[in-house]
């Protein structure tokens, strides 16, 4: 995965976007993505505490879910 993968995971992400989006988005297999984020701290009871972007600090505003 790039590096430019890997913040466009991450912002959409935050953004509350599903997995097959991402997945579209991306070009890359959902199992994939959910192995990346689990293994670096972008599962969901992880994004939840994110209050901010870990590149450029600027505040993340996340989506409701439901």
């Amino acid at each position: 995965m790039t590096e430019l993968q890997k913040g466009e995971l991450f912002k959409l992400r935050l953004q509350g976007f599903d997995w097959e989006h991402i997945s579209a988005e991306l070009s890359m297999p959902v199992s994939t993505l959910k192995t990346y984020c689990y293994r670096n701290g972008l599962s969901d009871n992880d994004i939840e505490d994110i209050s901010e972007c870990c590149y450029c600090h600027k505040p993340v505003a996340q989506k409701a879910k439901g």
